[in-house]
């Protein structure tokens, strides 16, 4: 896959920005031609940040010491940056404390190996003072006619094992279970599910449960991620577990 059908791959789930686009391809433009102006075409990949790190409320997102991102918000996601490579591919993120410049006040780095044309998610999450960052191939597909993709992320570091959960309706009075047994850090495969609206709780084996307080509408041909962020000792009601989704 070329570079500008990422762009359209991406394009097609709504997420890039279009001064990402004027960039990258203003970045593409420059890698066309060698000194012995050959064509030489760069590998491409994308990447989207997630802050889901209940001690920050607003994170700087850094890649290869460049800020792509400022202010991102708890519970929220950025859009797919598109980076070209060679070679090994290793792209070096960061998230720092909202506009934050030193050493000191990064919060935690990692190192993402690229794969030609695929897209990554990058989670901040963890314990208050233990913040670690997941990666994860996203591997988008295009789910079948009428259908959406949905895949489940863990991100509540002091519950144990969750099951996502479809509540019943007037058509199907029975609960559905989506994903069953995924333990904090965990992440499912899309999977898909037809294209309407569900109301999502999530359960432990403990009893514990959490919903959604408004259904949600999943839209055929898109692939979505839904995760539970926060954590359940917290004080403060905006910070207990909830249920989000983003649209990859």
């Amino acid at each position: 896959m070329k570079y500008l059908q990422l762009l359209n791959k991406i394009k097609r789930n709504n997420l890039l920005r279009g001064a990402l686009v004027v960039a990258a391809t203003v970045t593409l433009s420059s890698c066309l031609k060698n000194k012995n102006t050959e064509y030489v075409e760069p590998d491409f990949g994308g990447i989207a940040a997630y802050n889901t790190y209940v001690s920050q409320p607003k994170v700087d997102f850094i890649a290869n010491q460049q800020r792509y991102y400022s202010g991102l918000g708890y519970g929220l996601n950025t859009s797919y940056n598109v980076f070209s490579f060679s070679g090994s591919g290793k792209l070096s993120i960061a998230f720092y404390k909202e506009n934050m410049t030193a050493i000191t006040d990064t919060i935690r780095t990692a190192v993402v190996t690229l794969k030609k044309d695929s897209t990554y998610s990058a989670f901040l999450h963890g314990e208050p003072t233990q913040p670690e960052i997941l990666v994860v191939n996203d591997k988008l597909e295009s789910p079948s006619a009428g259908k959406a993709n949905v895949r489940f992320i863990h991100l509540v570091s002091d519950l144990g094992e969750l099951d996502l959960i479809c509540k019943g309706t007037e058509e199907q009075a029975q609960d559905s279970t989506l994903f069953s047994g995924v333990d904090f850090k965990g992440y499912t495969k899309f999977n898909e599910i037809p294209a309407k609206s569900y109301t999502l709780k999530v359960k432990d084996g403990a009893g514990y449960e959490e919903e959604t307080g408004n259904a949600m509408t999943f839209s055929a041909g898109k692939n979505y991620t839904i995760y539970v962020t926060g954590r359940k000792d917290a004080t403060s009601n905006d910070l207990k577990p909830s249920i989000k989704r983003s649209t990859n």
